[in-house]
């Protein structure tokens, strides 16, 4: 195995090696670079190559009519298929050319381009780099970037989409490390919930007075929600035993104050005798009790 140059100098200095070993080193070194000078060259060659490739796809041949479609691919099967296109135009198009010129001249910087995919000429701003299937100055012209220059804006957009795709793939295949850590925390929170976690019975006591609040909306048919007429309760249509049963409306108001049917006196009587107490009784009762019986006189 021969010595590298800088060792080889060093030890024919201290006379450790001949001149002819460290001849040989200088030869090998002289190879290797020649070969790595070599590789370079067959390295650029074939980048060379791929540039002429891409420029050929986004460009499209020459002869094929359908690159001016962005979304159009050129293979070798157009080139087979269309050949070198038309070479001339005809002379029906040149004559309606030149009275479309003539009506819509060209600015200065702005030229007429023949393309032989489909027969006929484009119009080009070699200053802008834009084109144009009519001349500017027509009405229906649309000027816009050239269909090779679009064709490979999508393809660089196509390219960093797959990147971006494969970021998102490897950062799933790091996800699981990632979990496997976290997982201690999650059982952390999970024993945290249940240490606080809210009784069953606490639960029914919140959803019943949710309920009640509920339940204290009024009710658009309640009288109360449109008139001045109070609230009533459950039980304000029940019978009371101390009320004659007269039929009429005991909660009217205002002009129907004057109510029909009229209690007969007889049941006013009645409910009126049940709903006051006794005299007598109230005497006897409101005499005090004697604790001790009084001695007679």
């Amino acid at each position: 195995m021969p010595l590298p140059a800088a060792l080889a100098a060093r030890l024919a200095k201290r006379g450790l090696i001949t001149g002819s070993e460290k001849n040989e080193g200088k030869k090998e070194i002289k190879k290797k670079i020649h070969e790595e000078v070599i590789a370079e060259d067959y390295d650029n060659a074939k980048e060379e190559i791929n540039e002429i490739d891409l420029s050929q796809k986004f460009m499209g041949y020459s002869g094929c009519p359908n690159k001016y479609n962005i979304y159009h691919e050129c293979s070798k099967k157009c080139k087979d298929l269309w050949g070198a296109g038309h070479l001339q135009p005809s002379e029906k198009y040149l004559k309606w050319q030149m009275k479309l010129l003539q009506k819509y001249p060209l600015p200065e910087t702005w030229k007429a381009v023949y393309d032989p995919g489909l027969g006929q000429h484009y119009y080009w701003d070699w200053s802008s780099d834009l084109v144009s299937w009519l001349p500017p100055g027509h009405p229906k012209c649309q000027i816009s970037q050239p269909a090779s220059q679009l064709r490979e804006d999508l393809h660089l957009k196509a390219a960093d989409q797959d990147d971006n795709m494969s970021s998102d793939e490897s950062a799933s295949d790091q996800e699981p490390m990632d979990v496997d850590e976290v997982e201690p925390k999650k059982e952390y929170k999970a024993v945290n919930k249940d240490r606080f976690k809210i009784p069953d019975n606490r639960r029914i006591q919140r959803v019943e007075i949710h309920k009640d609040k509920k339940d204290r909306t009024l009710d658009p048919m309640d009288p109360a929600s449109y008139s001045d007429i109070p609230r009533g309760k459950w039980s304000d249509g029940l019978a009371r035993h101390n009320e004659a049963k007269t039929g009429a409306d005991t909660t009217a108001t205002g002009p129907l104050y004057q109510m029909r049917p009229y209690p007969s006196p007889g049941a006013v009587l009645r409910s009126n005798n049940k709903s006051t107490t006794n005299p007598e009784t109230e005497t006897t009762t409101s005499n005090p009790k004697v604790s001790f019986p009084e001695t007679p006189e």
